[in-house]
């Protein structure tokens, strides 16, 4: 009967680990990496731009105006309205809002 050589088996079992434990590693990684979320379509970002400029108070369309939203082609609302709204309209939507501050 021959014994085990412990020199040997000691390191075998200490790069075992080590793997399954890289392995275990990596599959947590996986798990907390956020996924990217996709950008939505134009088309819904125009639709969010003229719901926040509220283009649909000077929206040709009764819908739009009755809803107080965009109900239509939100490019169309936008090509109207954008002319007739004041410069100060924007800086809400090109400027970042400020952190408030604690009280």
């Amino acid at each position: 009967m021959t014994q085990p050589n412990p020199t040997n088996e000691i390191p075998a079992r200490v790069a075992s680990t080590s793997h399954r434990m890289l392995d275990a590693i990596d599959h947590i990684l996986d798990r907390l990496t956020p996924v990217p979320h996709p950008t939505p379509p134009a088309a819904v970002r125009r639709r969010q731009i003229a719901n926040i400029v509220r283009t649909s108070q000077f929206c040709p369309r009764s819908t739009c105006r009755r809803s107080g939203a965009c109900r239509g082609e939100p490019l169309h609302c936008l090509q109207v309205a954008i002319p007739l709204l004041p410069p100060e309209a924007f800086d809400g939507i090109l400027t970042p809002p400020r952190p408030r501050r604690r009280r």
